[in-house]
């Protein structure tokens, strides 16, 4: 009778090894690619969520100036003055020192702001995993509105011009017609004095 071949318990447990060993890897590389996603999207998420904010018509906000690295912005509705600033992360500030971070582990030196027109900003930011994220924003125009006491103040030096300018008038006029009644009366004094040199 032939003997037939077959794994030795050795080869089993050698098999059971390898397999196991192939199976943990794999679950490793699934973990980090879906980690590597939710954070890709995580970022990307939270991008388009600062954009539509700055856009969104609850804020008004409006654009005051633009540099490299900052966004200086005006909430119309408030009457507050923002700061839109790219450093080692992205964040929102008030000038009081209020502070709202909106994406974090960004490189300033691949990040900057471009203003396009009175309206319009384009921002680039990089991230330090390599991410390259762009944006475009529209904001509300500025209202250049001037506080009450400066229109107060402009109306008052307004009158005070129309005063001077009547009181002016009245003073000149007074004056030509004493000019006029003086050089009527001299001119008749001449004409009488000269008559009076011809009757003598």
């Amino acid at each position: 009778m032939k003997k037939r071949g077959a794994f030795t318990l050795v080869e089993c447990i050698a098999a059971l090894m390898v397999t196991t060993f192939v199976i943990i890897l794999a679950g490793l590389a699934m973990t980090s690619v879906r980690k590597v996603n939710q954070h890709s999207l995580a970022g990307s998420v939270d991008w388009f969520i600062c954009l539509q904010e700055l856009e969104s018509p609850d804020q008004t906000f409006a654009l005051k100036k633009v540099y490299r690295y900052r966004l200086l912005l005006r909430d119309q509705r408030q009457q507050r003055n923002y700061e839109l600033r790219i450093s080692d992360r992205l964040y929102l500030r008030t000038p009081t020192g209020g502070y709202m971070p909106v994406l974090s582990a960004v490189r300033a030196d691949k990040s900057f702001f471009r203003q396009l027109d009175q309206q319009r900003v384009y921002v680039e930011v990089g991230r330090t995993n390599g991410q390259k994220i762009m944006g475009l924003f529209a904001l509300i125009k500025l209202n250049r509105q001037r506080p009450a006491y400066v229109l107060l103040t402009s109306l008052l030096v307004l009158m005070c011009i129309c005063l001077t300018l009547v009181f002016q008038y009245h003073y000149y006029a007074n004056q030509w017609q004493i000019q006029r009644h003086l050089t009527a009366s001299l001119v008749k004094k001449t004409q009488d004095n000269l008559r009076a040199e011809k009757v003598e």
